[in-house]
Order: structure tokens, then C-alpha cells, then sequence
């Protein structure tokens, strides 16, 4: 039985080889179909907006809406392509991990979207003092994703409220969330919210990349992440992230 040992080990080990190395040629097949279809999805966008810029009375209202549908497509087939070909790029990143001031990764986030639209009426908390282990440039894209989401859901509320908070456990672990009032979501679509392109809402913008994205990283960064929808409306994401680990 002894002797068994370490060949399950080698096993295993040839085995978590074999799928790193499927995984490794399966992001480089989305990298190189997701480039190739780059072009001519920018022919279409480009060709259909002069059509519709210099067709004037030309074109009655049925055939510019067909152009109108057709530029509008694109358009979201260049976001899930945007969406792909960054999915590829996190996992093609080393992780390096350290103490990351999440409240102020919170803050610019926040005033990079007041800046973007500062027409909106945003209320945005952000609790102070909130310091998480992982990578800070994986976890800019989690804040950037998570709360960009609940900016976006929260459009139509005439005073939208989003807040950034964490809660500690007694195993070192750090608990993050952010909760909005917004349009919310059905509950029972809870465990389909990350998988990549899903969109919820007909009326949404974007391409069902972000959440997924979440995610991958939050379960590189050793943690987990989910939704809970709101008793009335709006919607509070949450992800985990390790102690730091002792030296």
C-alpha cells in the first residue's frame, strides 16, 4: 500500500498538469478567435454608422431600423468580445498578494462614475478602514464590476443609494459587500447571476461578462462571492477574502 503512494501522487500531479495545460490552450484559442473576430465586427460597426449618417430621407423608417438593429448587435458582439478577451487577461496574470486599502479602491471607483455621469443623484457610502488580502489590480476590476453593477441598476431610482462595507469573522476572514436599492433581481436566478453572458434585465447594457469575471478572480484570490436580492428592490453582493496568512 506504501509503495502505491507516490504514484497516486504523480497521478494527480500529471493530471492537474494535463488540465492547466488544456486550460492554457483553451484561453489561447478565445484570445485568437475573440482577436480575429475584431475586424470584422469593426467593418460592420463602422459601414453601418456611415449608412445611417448619410442615408437621410433616403431610407425610410423601416430600413433604417433594420440598420439601426444591426449596428446596435455589433456593437454587443464587440462588448462580449471586450468581455472575453479581458477574462483572458486576468487569467493570464500573475497574482501578487498584499494588503489592499479596499475603502480607497471603493472611493475612486465611485468618483470615477460621479464624474461620468454627474447629472445622477448617487448617495455613496463607503466605510472607512477596510483592508483585504489579495491583488490590487484584480480586485480594482471586482470593485470596478460590482459596483458599476449596482450603479447601473440603480438608474432610474430618483435617490439612489450604494454602499460599500465589510464585516470580520472570528477566522480572520474578510466578508465585503455592496448594497444598492436598485431594480434588484428575481431571486431564483441567484446561481446563474455569474455564469458569462447572462443579462436579466431586457433593457441592460453590457455584455454578461463583469459578473463572471467577479467570480474567477474572487476564487483565485482563495474567496467566494454571491448575490442576495432585497426583500422590496435593490441587491447586495458579497465576496470573501483570506486572512493574511501568518508568517
Amino acid at each position: 500500500m506504501i509503495s502505491d503512494a507516490p504514484l497516486t501522487e504523480n497521478a494527480l500531479y500529471n493530471q492537474n498538469e494535463e488540465l492547466r495545460e488544456a486550460n492554457r490552450n483553451l484561453e489561447a484559442a478565445l484570445l485568437s478567435i475573440s482577436h480575429d473576430l475584431r475586424n470584422p465586427l469593426h467593418v460592420i460597426m463602422m459601414d453601418s454608422g456611415k449608412l445611417l449618417e448619410k442615408s437621410g430621407d433616403q431610407f425610410g423608417s423601416r430600413e433604417r431600423s433594420s440598420l439601426e438593429r444591426v449596428s446596435t448587435a455589433a456593437q454587443h458582439m464587440a462588448g462580449m468580445i471586450d468581455g472575453l478577451l479581458g477574462m483572458c487577461c486576468i487569467a493570464g496574470q500573475n497574482t501578487s498578494f498584499e494588503m489592499v486599502d479596499l475603502s480607497s479602491l471603493a472611493s475612486a471607483v465611485f468618483s470615477e462614475l460621479h464624474m461620468k455621469e454627474p447629472h445622477r443623484t448617487v448617495v455613496c457610502t463607503v466605510q472607512e478602514g477596510v483592508h483585504g488580502w489579495g491583488d490590487p489590480r484584480l480586485l480594482e476590476v471586482v470593485l470596478v464590476n460590482l459596483i458599476g453593477n449596482s450603479w447601473k441598476y440603480s438608474v432610474n431610482r430618483h435617490s439612489a443609494v450604494i454602499e460599500f462595507g465589510s464585516t470580520a469573522s472570528s477566522d480572520g476572514n474578510l466578508t465585503c459587500f455592496i448594497r444598492d436599492n436598485g431594480i434588484g433581481f428575481d431571486a431564483s436566478l441567484a446561481d446563474r447571476l455569474f455564469l458569462p453572458f447572462q443579462r436579466f434585465h431586457a433593457d441592460s447594457e453590457g455584455s454578461g461578462i463583469g459578473l463572471a469575471s467577479v467570480q474567477r478572480i474572487i476564487t483565485r484570490l482563495g474567496g467566494r462571492v454571491w448575490a442576495e436580492a432585497g426583500k422590496e428592490s435593490g441587491a447586495v453582493f458579497y465576496f470573501t477574502l483570506p486572512a493574511v496568512p501568518s508568517t
